[in-house]
């Protein structure tokens, strides 16, 4: 699960898990609450992706699906996961979430208000402009600007189920 900040990528994960069994949700934001002083930036950042695809090979390993929801770096990324699910038999879905950047922006600092967190305006912003659409490595796109979490969870469901 790829996309920008705001577009709900762990909102929809979260509607998803509702429905999928056997299924772990990991990703950099979830490995990062484990590193006592995290720091934003290359160093810890690349820790958390690392540590998340360890992870994610090891419940591959032991028969258990995954959602990784985490916006992507890099291409060879995206290509480690799909050599990851190849060697492990199981498909590979690839959604990423979109939003105008404007409600995307709206959502961080509303979610940010909420959590108490620290996340700035500008870094917020500077998150939703790093945004690179992937359709070239198979990502489906969903617009989220107008559409409910659950309507996104839903298509995501049909997709899946139907292959």
């Amino acid at each position: 699960m790829d996309g920008m900040s705001g577009a709900g990528k762990t909102t929809v994960t979260k509607l998803l898990l509702d429905k999928l069994p056997r299924t772990a949700h990991i990703g950099m934001d979830r490995i990062k609450k484990f590193i006592s002083d995290f720091e934003r930036g290359t160093i810890d950042n690349a820790i958390a992706r690392e540590v998340t695809a360890v992870m994610a090979r090891k419940y591959l390993d032991l028969g258990l699906s995954i959602i990784v929801d985490q916006p992507f770096k890099a291409d060879d990324e995206v290509t480690a996961y799909n050599r990851m699910a190849l060697d492990c038999a199981v498909p590979c879905y690839k959604f990423q979430l979109y939003a105008d950047p404007d409600i995307a922006l709206q959502r961080v600092i509303e979610r940010t208000k909420a959590n108490h967190g620290d996340l700035t305006e500008e870094r917020a912003k500077r998150n939703i402009s790093l945004f690179k659409p992937r359709a070239d490595l198979g990502f489906e796109m969903i617009d989220t600007t107008d559409l409910k979490p659950e309507m996104a969870a839903k298509k995501i469901l049909e997709k899946i189920s139907h292959e």
